[in-house]
């Protein structure tokens, strides 16, 4: 019998139940950096949306939610998600959009001195993922050639 930790917390009024594994994005401690301009606004509309979708997986809501503020703001998808992960945001990779997930597979490839090298966020991303089962890639695989335009035969025996 296997117990999942859960956490309630009351967004926009909505209770919103998230497991354990989730991390949610806050704002940081700069009242002046949040109180104006676009980022604000993406933030508050992720975090406004996000109880009021309508699905049991936390996953689906975050990339609902992703998808939704950016039709909502005129940004991109893989924006979004870039933001809210530079804010805390950790979830497992099916929580991302898929343009999201090809720039930080991209990133992830090149060394921290390299032009293009994968921001801090980026790579405590990377780690939370290596972290939890749900997000980890099998050991040595890249995902179904996001990055080399080449399908791992190792990653294709598993879709079996």
């Amino acid at each position: 019998m296997s117990t999942t930790l859960t956490m309630t917390t009351t967004i926009a009024g909505a209770a919103l139940l998230i497991p354990a594994r989730i991390i949610l994005p806050v704002p940081s401690g700069d009242k002046e950096a949040h109180c104006e301009g676009a980022e604000s606004q993406i933030y508050k509309r992720f975090m406004g949306y996000l109880p009021h979708v309508q699905n049991g997986r936390i996953e689906i809501k975050i990339l609902s939610a992703i998808q939704f503020t950016a039709d909502m703001t005129g940004y991109s998808d893989a924006y979004i998600a870039k933001y809210l992960v530079e804010l805390g945001l950790r979830a497992p990779r099916e929580a991302f959009p898929a343009d999201f997930l090809r720039f930080a597979d991209r990133a992830l490839e090149r060394a921290a001195w390299e032009a293009c090298a994968p921001s801090v966020h980026l790579r405590a991303l990377k780690e939370y993922w290596e972290n939890t089962t749900e997000g980890a890639w099998p050991q040595g695989c890249k995902p179904c050639g996001a990055v080399t335009g080449k399908s791992d035969p190792r990653w294709d025996e598993l879709l079996l």
